[in-house]
């Protein structure tokens, strides 16, 4: 055998009783050739007997079921903040369709002499209107979740 065939790892899980027999058997011959191998296997075999002393740490009551409710709280939340973001996004879109849509048809009614200033407060009134439609929407909505 070499000097150091077995590794530091091996000698922890050695100390740890975490070996399978065959390959304790080939640390236990190691570590009576190799006395620094055998000090460092008494060592990590103290502080495994120290570990194993310990207290165990308890889990609290009702710990997992917490966690659960609450990611799946979490997921909920999230899902619904994506879904009032494609909301917005539709909103926005239609707002720009509205105002192109209200643009094109004064220019119909009224000529091509639409004046801008006129074609911007229509325009603007539509979409502060929608947006402000969608905003009640989506606090109605909210606030009803919440009361279930």
């Amino acid at each position: 055998m070499n000097d150091h065939d077995i590794s530091k790892e091996t000698l922890a899980l050695a100390a740890a009783a975490a070996l399978d027999a065959p390959e304790l058997r080939r640390v236990q011959q190691h570590v009576e050739a190799c006395e620094v191998c055998r000090r460092e296997l008494a060592m990590l075999t103290a502080y495994a007997a120290g570990l194993r002393r310990l207290p165990q740490p308890r889990v609290p009551l009702g710990l997992v079921e917490r966690t659960q409710a609450r990611v799946l709280r979490e997921q909920a939340d999230a899902s619904e903040r994506s879904r009032h973001g494609l909301a917005v996004s539709f909103v926005a879109i239609f707002a720009w369709i509205t105002s192109l849509a209200s643009w094109l048809l004064l220019r119909l009614l009224i000529g091509e002499t639409v004046s801008v200033a006129l074609w911007l407060a229509a325009s603007t009134g539509l979409i502060w209107t929608t947006a402000g439609t969608a905003g009640l929407m989506l606090r109605t909505k909210r606030n009803a979740g919440r009361l279930l």
